[in-house]
């Protein structure tokens, strides 16, 4: 594991990104074609600098209505490790009607809709100066977004509509939703064109690269390896791609884990080169352009230093927490994942007034507060600007958003090594596995199991949106049993005090309300938008394949 050194020619800090991000507009219809006019059109793919700017938009801005309220809830809710502010995602009795629902699937459809017009528009217009190796990266970019985009849709919703030109789909009354495996395969023609045309190296600091692109081929077979399971056992064909391309990632790519695991997600190191993917936020750019989770679930005002940080009711689960309780020695991730009472950081600040209502800011101690979030979130929280170099707003900070960790691809490796055994004492599975743990201060093992390395990737990306997606991998391959573990997981709110005197600290939990929520295979899919199925009506009808 190394540290690496932070470019300073970065997407971030572009102003051409700027400058697009500030006219792309996001619709709150998924099948509204992109405004052209604006910027993607004849005029304006005549230089290299052009065609990146016309994806920049890709790494935050289309993605901003998921990331905004709901990604917390959905990738964390549904799975037993938050409980907060949308509790129907926690309780597994999400509405059609839900304002959160319908923003995420509009986030993704727009995030589609700008890949699509993108790629159409350097197909068609794209100028003589503009250079074969851009104009293929512009292309690569936007499909891997795509890609990207359909793989949240198809493991949310299921079967969904695949949509390569939304200039066509405008005029279309009669839009159908495709089947799983036709949007699996389409995903994987998408991130197949990206790791063929990306290079290995990022073009600007936070674009993605064919390392990328080749970490999603990975995740994608795993999936489509429990999806197309027989009697429990994953397919072997997929499981083999799968391997084969983790491998290649974790060998070959030269890349390496950020040594310390809560610098991760400090915006000091945004774009470290365990960052494989990641949302690329701007604080002072217009709304929907800077990163807007600590304004909704940072616990308090004094962490944000702005009249935001609405998040003191939301939190870890029992079921979370439990583990944390009976596993102290895995302090490192939790105190980057959750603040427990008494929890001190020197490198982040919180806000204090004194008697003449005077502000200053001195190092975090975190003090449970009753009636509130005995456990709230602390990963994704930078804390106020004089921890970030000055930099964030209200509603609005510069720390990235992982959408994929080399951490990921090397348990996503140690799993298609895994496969179908019970359990593997495989050298290289447990070289990766082994160096996951020893980063988290964590023991090494000498065996795997699959419910070992559940329970990693669990710890390893918790409050990452992330544990929802395992357990949907789970439920392909063995319903019944993804649904009992849901449903006897406890979602209620923990009571944790600090144990004074501990050295090293030492905490107890108790549960006084106990909440267990069943999930039937009807609930196992968010339900389509209201307002989208009342406009659309053949989406509810029964999926077709596509026709590639």
């Amino acid at each position: 594991m190394r540290t690496m050194n932070i470019k300073i020619n970065t997407i971030k800090v572009s102003a051409l990104f700027l400058g697009l991000a500030a006219l792309w507009s996001c619709s709150s219809d998924f099948i509204e074609r992109p405004p052209e006019d604006r910027y993607v059109d004849a005029n304006f793919f005549k230089t290299d600098d052009q065609v990146l700017a016309s994806t920049a938009p890709l790494y935050a801005r289309t993605w901003f209505g998921y990331t905004d309220k709901a990604s917390f809830p959905i990738g964390d809710g549904r799975a037993g490790n938050y409980r907060g502010g949308w509790q129907n995602y926690v309780r597994n009795v999400t509405e059609a009607t839900e304002p959160e629902l319908r923003a995420t699937w509009s986030a993704f459809f727009n995030t589609v809709a700008h890949c699509n017009a993108v790629v159409r528009n350097i197909e068609a217009y794209a100028g003589p100066e503009v250079t074969e190796g851009i104009r293929n990266h512009g292309l690569a970019e936007a499909r891997f977004m795509r890609a990207m985009a359909y793989m949240y849709l198809v493991r949310l919703w299921g079967p969904v509509p695949i949509i390569e030109d939304n200039t066509k789909s405008l005029t279309s009354t009669n839009i159908r939703t495709n089947t799983i495996a036709s949007v699996y395969q389409f995903i994987v023609r998408d991130f197949e064109f990206a790791a063929a045309n990306l290079p290995p190296t990022p073009l600007q600091t936070g674009r993605i690269t064919s390392w990328s692109a080749k970490g999603m081929l990975a995740k994608t077979y795993l999936f489509m390896a429990s999806y197309h399971s027989s009697g429990g056992n994953r397919d072997q064909d997929y499981l083999d791609l799968a391997k084969d391309y983790a491998e290649d990632v974790c060998k070959n790519s030269g890349l390496a884990l950020l040594e310390d695991y809560w610098q991760l997600f400090r915006s000091q190191n945004d774009n470290n080169e365990e960052a494989l993917v990641s949302l690329q936020w701007v604080w002072n750019s217009s709304y929907g352009g800077g990163n807007p989770l600590p304004s909704q679930f940072a616990y308090s005002s004094d962490i944000t230093g702005f009249d935001d940080g609405w998040g003191g009711w939301q939190g870890a689960t029992s079921d979370l927490v439990k583990y944390y309780i009976a596993n102290q020695r895995d302090s490192i991730r939790r105190k980057a994942t959750l603040f427990f009472d008494n929890d001190y950081y020197n490198y982040m600040h919180m806000r204090k007034f004194d008697d003449n209502g005077n502000a200053t800011f001195v190092p975090l101690q975190f003090e449970a507060i009753q009636n509130r979030s005995q456990a709230p979130i602390k990963k994704y929280m930078p804390g106020p600007p004089i921890d970030n170099d000055g930099k964030g707003a209200r509603q609005s900070t510069d720390n990235n958003t992982y959408l994929l960790r080399l951490a990921d691809v090397y348990l996503d490796y140690v799993e298609a090594i895994l496969g179908n055994n019970g359990s593997t004492t495989d050298a290289d599975a447990l070289l990766y596995f082994n160096a996951i743990r020893e980063r988290a201060g964590m023991p090494e093992v000498n065996s795997i199991t699959e419910a070992s390395l559940l329970q990693e990737k669990r710890i390893e990306f918790a409050m990452e949106h992330h544990y929802w997606y395992e357990l949907l991998k789970w439920y392909y391959r063995d319903p019944e049993a993804m649904k009992a573990y849901v449903g006897d997981q406890d979602r209620g709110d923990p009571q944790v005090s600090y144990v004074p005197n501990t050295n090293p600290k030492q905490w107890t939990a108790t549960y006084p309300n106990v909440e267990k929520y069943p999930l039937t295979d009807q609930k196992l899919y968010l339900p389509l938008p209201a307002a989208d199925a009342a406009a659309m009506p053949s989406l509810t009808m029964d999926p077709i394949d596509y026709e590639f």
